[in-house]
């Protein structure tokens, strides 16, 4: 249970002006912002330069009688301001995780030289509403950890998908109210609260495609903006199967340039068919003392599955081959850590909620394709025709003025680099275009772009920039003794 603590010191410096800003936009129409209790334990060296509070939005701006969420929003100072820095507002990716328990390492990071800004988006992490209530969410995975072919498996997910709908629809909440243009609408409105003209913007995955259209609807508010790995519009969403089959096929071809992989895997895709085949014949029990039964029976979908979240970073791509060797050969001792990683994520990611926003910003799921692999349940058929209607999908910045850093990374197995660079011809002559080789998603994890390159772009977005990919060094992959 997230234990709270109450920070309220030099509340006021923290909310009423960043370094850099002044309060120059606040009217009778724009709410004020309600300090409150930050919701996560900060780190003792933290604590003074960090304060939260509430910001309140319309659900629906359009019918302001409908009421109101509260959106929880948290604000730390840098440790040495740079004068007149423009403030970096971060944009959680993901479906409902909290961007505002990230902090202590954004603290850590960008902070250290400008103020940065993380909130919650409706119906994501310490904001209001609560979309899915846990219990729905381990319904989800029962049916993931059960010993169930794929064709039994997506009637239960359905299931569970279904009755978080009626939940919302019980409670009254309008699916229209949660999509990317709205969280705009929202992200604006924090912005006003605080006071501030212009800012900087992060986001990666999902948050990049709420930071792209952030910039295509309000691109007289943003300085710049760092893209990492980024979603995008419906008419350039890619099959999740098609982006795991490239990264997979990427790491295949890696481990035979290693030596040490390629002499303990001589032909890893033979190995990869004999551990589906093996999968097909009889379920693999993988202890998880989380799961129904105190164990997930594996089969070839959820091997997939897995499998898709480890292409995911570069220490998971390192121990791909040596995953594949292990379900081959019926290793459950070196599987039972990498499950246990996978169905946490699953319980703090919260996929079941991802429909929430996903079928009003991408009509195409309305008639989406049956699926047939594992790696493409994240967009479940026969779901978003009961979910809600679609609704106006996501912009993208066209000839954009406001200078764009886009971050992607080569293994990428659900944004691949192609997104990247659809997103800056569409910005034009301002998008500076950065492809790590030895990553996956998220190329902002990389050492040198973390640490170099962001911070020189934020400080000088039409500079040159540090070269990072020389730097790389190749994917070191495990292979365990014996």
């Amino acid at each position: 249970m997230r234990r709270h603590i109450i920070v309220f010191t030099a509340a006021c410096l923290a909310f009423c002006g960043t370094a850099g800003t002044v309060a120059k936009e606040r009217t009778s129409e724009v709410p004020a912002l309600q300090p409150v209790a930050c919701p996560i334990e900060l780190p003792a060296e933290l604590a003074s330069r960090i304060s939260c509070g509430k910001v309140t939005v319309p659900r629906d701006y359009a019918r302001p009688e409908a009421g109101s969420f509260e959106l929880m929003v948290l604000v730390g100072r840098a440790a040495t301001p740079t004068p007149g820095a423009a403030p970096v507002y971060f944009a959680g990716g993901g479906w409902s995780p909290s961007i505002i328990d990230d902090t202590p390492g954004i603290m850590r990071g960008i902070a250290t030289t400008r103020d940065v800004v993380l909130f919650d988006k409706r119906g994501a992490g310490f904001s209001e509403p609560e979309i899915c209530p846990p219990t729905m969410v381990e319904a989800q995975i029962a049916a993931v950890a059960a010993d169930l072919p794929l064709s039994a498996m997506l009637p239960a997910l359905r299931t569970a998908l279904h009755n978080c709908r009626e939940d919302m629809r019980r409670r009254k909440l309008d699916p229209a109210w949660f999509n990317v243009r709205t969280t705009s609408r929202d992200l604006d409105q924090v912005r006003r609260v605080l006071g501030h003209d212009r800012i900087m913007l992060f986001g990666r995955s999902n948050g990049a495609r709420q930071v792209l259209d952030y910039l295509a609807a309000y691109p007289q508010h943003a300085a710049a903006a760092v893209v990492d790995s980024p979603a995008l519009p419906d008419a350039y969403t890619p099959r999740a199967s098609a982006s795991y089959d490239r990264s997979l096929k990427l790491t295949f071809t890696a481990c035979a340039a290693d030596a040490a992989c390629a002499a303990r895997f001589p032909d890893l895709p033979a190995l990869y068919r004999e551990a589906n085949a093996g999968l097909e014949r009889q379920g693999l029990a993988i202890p998880d003392a989380k799961a129904p039964g105190g164990a997930l029976i594996m089969n070839s979908a959820d091997f997939e599955m897995l499998l898709h979240l480890m292409l995911y970073s570069r220490q998971g791509i390192a121990a791909v081959p040596a995953a594949i060797e292990a379900v081959a050969k019926r290793k459950t001792a070196f599987l039972t850590p990498m499950v246990g990683i996978a169905l946490s994520g699953m319980r703090s990611n919260r996929e079941i909620t991802g429909h929430v926003q996903e079928c009003r910003d991408l009509p195409s799921l309305q008639d989406a394709p049956p699926v047939t692999r594992g790696s493409d349940i994240v967009h479940l058929d026969g779901v978003c025709n009961f979910w809600s209607k679609p609704g106006e999908p996501s912009r993208l910045p066209e000839n954009s003025s406001v200078p764009v850093l886009l971050l992607s990374g080569r293994f990428d197995p659900i944004t691949p680099p192609a997104n990247a660079r659809i997103a800056a011809a569409a910005i034009g002559s301002k998008a500076r275009l950065v492809e790590m080789q030895q990553t996956g998603h998220g190329a902002a994890y990389t050492r040198c772009v973390v640490r170099e390159m962001i911070p020189a772009f934020l400080d000088h977005p039409e500079a040159a920039l540090p070269d990072c990919t020389s730097s790389e060094t190749p994917i070191a992959f495990l292979v365990p003794p014996g």
